[in-house]
């Protein structure tokens, strides 16, 4: 589902988050998540805070995604974000051409609401 994100991510990009979603099902979850950022022009990056220059972003190799839950308690905490990461790396570990930059939000400070249930992947530089 996509809200307000930029649409353009790189084919390679957009199959890891479904490899992602793929690996959490497996292991008995149902994740539920928007996508809200893909790719972005040099502008909306630049006025976007603590968004750096040479973003992923810029290049379709980047997503953004609000996480509502993802192990079926209704809410999105630490333990989620973890699953997600686990899911992460053994997407990564099996195509290694995926391997890039994960990194949930929830474990920055300080965040506010809407930030504290984002996660950012991308393919890294190829």
């Amino acid at each position: 589902m996509y809200v307000v994100g930029l649409l353009g991510a790189e084919k390679e990009t957009l199959t890891k988050l479904e490899l992602i979603k793929g690996e959490l099902k497996a292991m008995g979850h149902n994740p539920k998540w928007v996508i809200i950022s893909q790719k972005r022009n040099k502008w909306t990056n630049y006025i976007l805070i603590n968004s750096v220059s040479n973003s992923n972003h810029l290049y379709g190799r980047a997503i953004d995604i609000y996480v509502l839950d993802i192990n079926g308690d209704l809410s999105y905490n630490q333990k989620d974000a973890k699953l997600f990461e686990i899911a992460n790396l053994k997407v990564e570990k099996k195509n290694p051409s995926l391997r890039g930059f994960c990194k949930p939000y929830i474990k920055t400070k300080p965040n506010h609401y809407f930030t504290r249930h984002m996660i950012h992947i991308d393919r890294g530089k190829p």
